[in-house]
């Protein structure tokens, strides 16, 4: 009986929320404005509610993807702070922010190992991944032994 009284709102939670939106990217720079919209909770990566509804399961869903495309794209380094709500100030560590730089490692390594010299689109994305870690360790919200640690175990598997 009260799985059916809180399902009577799922039109409702549908009605103030945005269709599809674990599915949409932001655009790094334009999206900074609107940063409310893609607030994440930064210890579960899930969109922050202030309503008690029942939104359906998607968007119950940890967005690491969403974090992955904004990290990657470059001068996003403002906006993952928003996003997360991190300050530079409280100096607060970041489990799947270090996660994300390492899948971004990871990625960048493979492509590396493909080739057998440096192309210019490597060379750019190991630039941009170098300034995200520097930021990032510097700030505290990833934390440089937890990076080596999440490296080694994610290299050997």
């Amino acid at each position: 009986m009260w799985q059916q009284f809180t399902n009577t709102f799922m039109d409702l939670s549908d009605l103030i929320s945005v269709k599809g939106r674990s599915e949409l990217l932001p655009i790094v720079g334009f999206s900074i404005t609107t940063g409310h919209v893609w607030r994440l909770d930064s210890t579960s990566l899930k969109f922050r509610r202030n309503h008690v509804l029942p939104f359906s399961d998607e968007q119950n869903q940890p967005q690491s993807k969403l974090l992955r495309a904004v990290v990657s794209q470059p001068c996003s380094k403002d906006m993952v702070t928003m996003m997360l709500s991190l300050s530079r100030q409280q100096r607060q560590r970041c489990r799947p922010l270090e996660e994300v730089l390492v899948e971004l490692l990871l990625m960048a390594m493979s492509r590396s190992e493909d080739g057998d010299e440096m192309t210019a689109e490597n060379k750019i994305l190991w630039e941009h991944l170098s300034s995200q870690l520097v930021f990032f360790v510097l700030y505290q919200f990833a934390r440089f032994p937890g990076l080596v640690r999440l490296l080694h175990d994610k290299a050997i598997y």
